[in-house]
């Protein structure tokens, strides 16, 4: 990300304030956040009439496995500053605290 390799690993690592703000507008309007799923996006769904459109209770993350008892205590704190410095847009405009 850092040397301009924006949209690596089928962006999965692209900060997601570049698919809401261009440079000079908002593309998108309505915003929902992973704390609020499924929630949010069904009420959405709903507000734009697609009503067989749903999002399940139940999350599946098929490598949960893999790493347990991984959390934001897990990481260094190089790598926390890290994401603070790549994602800081996301932190900022989108309300979600950074590592600590």
């Amino acid at each position: 990300m850092q040397q301009g390799q924006t949209f690596i690993s089928d962006c999965h690592f692209t900060p997601q304030t570049m698919f809401i703000w261009g440079p000079h507008k908002q593309w998108c309007k309505n915003i929902v956040r992973i704390d609020e799923l499924p929630d949010g996006f069904n009420s959405l769904m709903d507000q734009k009439g697609y009503y067989a459109v749903k999002l399940g209770e139940q999350k599946h993350n098929s490598k949960a496995g893999k790493c347990e008892n991984l959390s934001v205590h897990s990481f260094w704190p190089e790598t926390k500053n890290l994401i603070k410095q790549v994602y800081a847009q996301d932190f900022a405009k989108l309300d979600y605290p950074p590592p600590m």
